[in-house]
């Protein structure tokens, strides 16, 4: 009669091959062309990763974050999946990868891992601070405008530093 212990263990394996085949199809059907476009534009690794794979890995959450809000109106139960999403892909999912992956010292930088902490530390932030009343204020607003524009010229001011040493070094 209880066989509760059953269901855990179906589930699980359920979960695995979910997992499994979502990692084929990224695979197979999302990064060569990341790959492609990436190379096109003449773009790093880094800066492809931040760029590129950000928007198209965030643009389904966007649209059905978009979707669900206007058609069921239903802000706490889609922003709580969003908020779920970054904070299971931020743990469980880059865990994994390090688990897994050969990490050295050498292959990730300090600072693009503190950059991409503290400005997602700055959204968790901002997103409570709008959960707290539950209204989006002009400041919370212009800071949103002011989050995007800094991260923007973050972004190019890494990039331009990139290609300066690189330019160093390829003259020496």
């Amino acid at each position: 009669r209880n066989m509760k212990w059953l269901a855990y263990i179906i589930y699980g394996l359920w979960l695995l091959i979910l997992i499994s085949l979502l990692a084929t199809t990224a695979d197979y059907y999302f990064v060569p062309p990341l790959n492609v476009l990436a190379a096109k534009l003449k773009l790093s690794p880094a800066i492809a990763g931040i760029t590129l794979l950000a928007v198209g890995n965030g643009a389904p959450d966007v649209f059905t974050a978009y979707a669900a809000i206007r058609h069921a109106d239903d802000f706490p139960l889609q922003l709580s999946a969003l908020l779920g999403a970054s904070i299971f892909i931020s743990t469980v999912v880059l865990g994994s990868v390090m688990l897994v992956a050969e990490v050295s010292s050498n292959t990730i930088r300090r600072v693009d891992m503190m950059r991409d902490i503290v400005v997602y530390m700055i959204v968790v932030v901002t997103v409570i601070g709008v959960s707290y009343d539950g209204k989006v204020r002009d400041f919370v607003e212009c800071s949103r405008c002011c989050h995007h524009r800094c991260w923007f010229l973050f972004v190019c001011v890494l990039a331009v530093a990139m290609l300066i040493i690189i330019l160093f070094q390829v003259m020496n």
